[in-house]
């Protein structure tokens, strides 16, 4: 390396150090808060489809191979019998849980809160420095928090604009809380088969779900009982 560039190097590394000690405090606390900017803008910003949407119940517009077209089934928590004419099942889609977006709001700025008492240097209180096992488990927190808070923006994007499906279902063990995990494939409109292996957030065991698909991008997909912060409500 020629001694220009090491100069340039070295120069933009100082600056970036600089600059990193001056804003560390606002970064930590950007990052503490990041969690209740995920709730507020799903709630705000992303609106999911308004009004009802219904479903295709022609047993030739999904693969349902092992019962008897007229065979009454569960779709999503309704019973219904699949006949030879077509016909359509009506719903919308209403939200639940949200107690727990209300507590992973307060829970990022409570954290916000905490961080802000040393924002102008690291943004973290100078005893928990020298406490590990405060930072390890503060982390961890952090990361269930912004993991489910990035799972209601998700559905909300996801159910914003979405390709509706039905499809078979498969129980393939226990997760969590004992609840059923299920594996789901579906047809979308290219003609390529696509599906998930996700948790299914009811005890209640359904032979067909409904599942909602960008249909711009259709490995974005989720089975109406995997939704954890929406739920279908038939009409």
């Amino acid at each position: 390396m020629k001694p220009l560039q090491l100069l340039l190097v070295g120069a933009t590394v100082t600056v970036l150090v600089f600059f990193l000690e001056f804003f560390i405090g606002w970064v930590a606390l950007g990052i503490a808060a990041f969690p209740a900017v995920l709730v507020l803008a799903g709630h705000i910003f992303i609106p999911i489809k308004a009004g009802g949407m219904s479903v295709s119940l022609n047993p030739d517009l999904f693969r349902f191979d092992d019962a008897p077209a007229e065979l009454p089934v569960t779709i999503s928590g309704a019973n219904v019998s699949l006949g030879p004419l077509m016909k359509y099942i009506h719903f919308r889609v209403e939200r639940r849980n949200f107690w727990l977006l209300g507590v992973l709001a307060v829970m990022s700025l409570a954290l916000a809160a905490w961080v802000w008492q040393d924002h102008d240097r690291t943004g973290i209180p100078d005893e928990t420095i020298n406490r590990g096992w405060i930072v390890y488990y503060g982390v961890s927190l952090w990361m269930v928090v912004i993991s489910l808070s990035w799972r209601w923006c998700f559905e909300r994007l996801l159910l914003r604009n979405c390709g509706l499906k039905l499809a078979p279902v498969e129980p393939i063990g226990s997760g969590l809380f004992h609840l059923p995990r299920v594996r789901y494939s579906f047809t979308a409109d290219d003609g390529e088969y696509y599906g998930n292996t996700v948790q299914h957030f009811s005890h209640r065991f359904n032979s067909l779900e409904l599942v909602f698909y960008n249909p711009a991008n259709p490995k974005h997909n989720l089975h109406a009982s995997g939704l954890l912060f929406h739920k279908v409500v038939w009409q």
